[in-house]
């Protein structure tokens, strides 16, 4: 019925096809395990809009210079007032509560940062948090 070459042909067809679905499906179940959850990011890896992410975090301290000490002073200190924030989620917008007691963890959270610095990582530090709030990581503006 079919010569030879048409067979061959479809017989690669059908290799492609079920290539391209294998591909799929391991996209697909590697997508499923970091799934989406109402979860606060982990300590020091703040995210959503304006937020400070881990990455962001982790260049502004690197550039800082830490000691060992002041690093673990300073991980400790991200992550209590991580564990503190309100959740929120994903869609909904915070109350205004819910703003303002992270606004006062955000600048508590600062000074508690600052305490843990010489004079001159202050002054870095200030300066790279406005260059940070220029660039819009800052507060969410409304």
């Amino acid at each position: 019925m079919f010569n030879s070459s048409v067979r061959r042909a479809l017989r690669v067809v059908t290799q492609v096809a079920t290539a391209a679905s294998l591909v799929a499906f391991a996209a697909t179940a590697a997508h499923a395990q970091n799934p989406v959850t109402k979860e606060q990011p982990a300590a020091g890896q703040g995210g959503g809009r304006g937020g400070m992410g881990g990455r962001a975090m982790a260049a502004m301290l690197d550039s800082l210079n830490l000691t060992a000490d002041q690093r673990t002073k300073v991980d400790s200190i991200n992550a209590a007032f991580q564990a503190k924030m309100p959740q929120f989620t994903p869609g909904t917008p915070p109350s205004e509560e819910d703003r303002a007691k992270r606004t006062q963890l955000m600048q508590d959270r600062t000074a508690a940062i600052k305490a843990v610095l010489n004079a001159d990582q202050q002054k870095k530090y200030d300066a790279l948090m406005e260059q940070m709030r220029s660039m819009g990581g800052g507060r969410p503006r409304p």
